[in-house]
């Protein structure tokens, strides 16, 4: 398919061996593994942006897409990232390799907006998704409610410039840890928060997300018809009429 006329670029992160990481159901390493290929090819197939695939614990998928290496169509990129306290968990792990990413990846370097993807996901909407969400000074989330009612930020598709993962996220990465309950979705958040008060731009989506594929974290399996539930899309609907958006007094 042809490029998208802005600079956007598809992050896919990955842990082929979580190594036992607490909160992870799914551990099998060949099972990951054929989902990342799987995810990948999709991307490949079905979007408009270069991608970059980082995995953190030393797999190196590229001999499986030559061909995309060869045309310039994506960055496969592998480091030793997960010996860190497992206390912090894989929320923790996502944040290196982001980090690992934007000091490493030449995709990402040059890139207008950075789409990060769990890796293992399919985001059927993609290209939805690019054309939408194109402002290079612009945050874009889907934004929703951890178990306890405290907002957070939706992590599976985040649409970011890298200046607000340099300058924000990454610089409080350290405070993302699973076993107090502060995930990488509550510093999405809060950091996005940071961004808004340094005249950054954010946009809720509002469009029903559309994912496939299984949740690393709960083992959930998320469908088509998971993408439009009920709840959603009314929330949607109520959004286009001018009558609900509460969620955005949260981030003022």
């Amino acid at each position: 398919m042809g490029q998208m006329n802005n600079n956007s670029v598809i992050l896919l992160t990955a842990c082929i061996n979580p190594k036992g990481m607490p909160y992870t159901t799914l551990q099998d390493c060949d099972v990951r593994m054929q989902q990342y290929i799987d995810a990948l090819h999709f991307y490949l197939e079905n979007s408009r942006a270069k991608i970059v695939f980082i995995e953190n614990t030393a797999y190196d998928l590229s001999p499986y897409f030559i061909d995309s290496l060869d045309k310039g169509s994506l960055e496969v990129l592998c480091f030793d990232g997960n010996h860190f306290d497992r206390a912090k968990g894989k929320g923790y792990g996502e944040a290196l390799i982001i980090e690992y990413g934007l000091s490493h990846s030449c995709f990402l370097k040059d890139a207008d907006q950075i789409i990060k993807i769990t890796g293992r996901l399919k985001c059927q909407n993609i290209n939805r998704l690019i054309e939408k969400c194109n402002d290079p000074n612009t945050v874009y989330a889907w934004l929703t409610l951890d178990e306890s009612n405290n907002p957070i930020c939706d992590s599976r598709v985040f649409v970011a410039p890298g200046s607000f993962w340099e300058s924000c996220f990454l610089q409080n990465k350290e405070n993302i840890n699973d076993s107090k309950h502060y995930y990488f979705e509550h510093l999405l958040f809060d950091t996005l928060k940071d961004w808004k008060r340094g005249k950054g731009r954010f946009k809720e989506i509002w469009f029903p997300m559309t994912i496939e594929g299984v949740g690393g974290s709960t083992g959930e399996v998320y469908s088509k018809s998971d993408s439009y539930s009920l709840r959603f899309y009314l929330h949607y609907l109520l959004h286009k009429c001018g009558y609900y958006a509460p969620i955005k007094f949260w981030i003022k």
